[in-house]
């Protein structure tokens, strides 16, 4: 585990954003409109790793949110 005291300014102020709800609900937001580009009918099968990918991470960060709403 990282020693927070090691952690510079803007060190700390990225992972708090990692942790805010407001930057989990922009994630999400992205990352679908990311899986919907990448399922279009017209794409390869060979897109399939990065929707899976995308879809787990979309997964994650919406479990992080759901954790941080009281």
């Amino acid at each position: 585990m990282i020693d927070p005291g090691t952690l510079t300014a803007d060190e700390k102020e990225a992972i708090h954003d990692r942790r805010s709800p407001t930057t989990a609900l922009h994630d999400c937001k992205h990352m679908a409109a990311l899986l919907c580009e990448l399922a279009r009918s017209d794409r390869d099968i060979q897109e399939a790793p990065s929707v899976f990918w995308l879809a787990n991470r979309l997964c994650d960060r919406l479990d992080q949110l759901e954790d941080s709403t009281p």
